[in-house]
């Protein structure tokens, strides 16, 4: 008698007739709101960053995503500026947190939406106006279809279980993983040699969960480089997308448009893309202070 797995295996086999119905793409209504919706899922999720989506037409389902960079250069917060866009905008997002604890995501993010400084949300030191700001804020960030967890530390097998119950029943959703260094590979792997090899391990089963749930996994990493992707980084070959953060060497001087914020340039270096060119540079302005990341259109 063939095992469960066997079975669990041939049931996934499927025709391309079965995938263009999936998408939308075999119906005599294919112009139907369903179905534009269903290959709209297919082909992408949008990050509402005009210059990410333009360059890699939103973020494919199954696809692995890497954002690299020194530590403190932004990666968590260009994480949560992510989650913060697409859950806005609908996407149901599963945040792995497991850096900070979710009060300091949520506090990071009302700042974000209010617009003023996570030292005076912290302090609770606040104007009457940024009071009024919270609270709206805050009317916005709790009906957000994100789920957060914040556990010190994870197992693959367990963002597993806790991304299909995230997801489930959900017609587009994403993964956002902070970060990979602290994600330990499953029980079922065995003994590994150093660090590299754990995190190898942790990058193919990933680049495996997002292609069984059908949803772009994006996860953080620290590297002592941005500038350049070899096959000693954890990424480099399961990854479909790679990106480096980092300070941009042309420094601009915003303080015409931003004379009231400390705003850094920062440059997304592609490193990597299966779809498309690599060793472009998409420019954003950062605001530590009100952990806000804005792109070019």
């Amino acid at each position: 008698m063939e095992s469960t797995e066997k079975l669990d295996a041939w049931e996934r086999l499927v025709s391309p007739q079965d995938v263009l119905e999936e998408m939308g793409l075999l119906t005599g209504d294919a112009e139907s709101q369903g179905n534009v919706r269903k290959r709209e899922a297919y082909w992408s999720v949008k990050t509402h960053y005009p210059s990410i989506d333009k360059l890699f037409n939103g973020f494919k389902s199954g696809n692995l995503i890497g954002i690299g960079g020194k530590h403190a250069v932004g990666k968590s917060a260009l994480a949560l500026n992510l989650a913060f866009n697409m859950a806005y905008h609908g996407t149901k997002v599963c945040l792995f947190s497991l850096e900070m604890p979710s009060e300091e995501v949520v506090i990071r993010l009302l700042a974000k939406i209010a617009g003023i400084e996570i030292s005076a949300l912290q302090s609770g030191d606040l104007t009457q106006g940024q009071l009024e700001a919270v609270r709206e804020a805050v009317d916005v960030l709790g009906p957000l279809p994100l789920d957060i967890y914040d556990p010190p530390s994870m197992m693959v097998d367990d963002i597993h279980v806790a991304a299909r119950n995230s997801l489930r029943g959900c017609d587009e959703g994403i993964l956002i993983i902070d970060c990979l260094q602290l994600v330990d590979p499953s029980r079922d792997c065995g003994r590994y040699e150093n660090f590299d090899e754990k995190l190898d391990l942790v990058a193919i089963s990933l680049k495996g969960l997002a292609m069984e749930l059908r949803a772009p996994v994006i996860v953080t990493t620290q590297l002592d480089r941005t500038d350049s992707l070899d096959d000693s980084y954890p990424l480099s070959e399961h990854a479909d997308v790679v990106m480096f953060l980092d300070h941009a060497k042309e420094i601009e001087d915003l303080s015409e448009l931003f004379s009231d914020e400390l705003w850094l340039p920062m440059d997304i270096h592609v490193a990597k893309f299966r779809q498309g060119p690599v060793g472009g540079t998409l420019k954003f302005v950062f605001a530590p202070r009100r952990m806000t990341f804005l792109g070019e259109d």
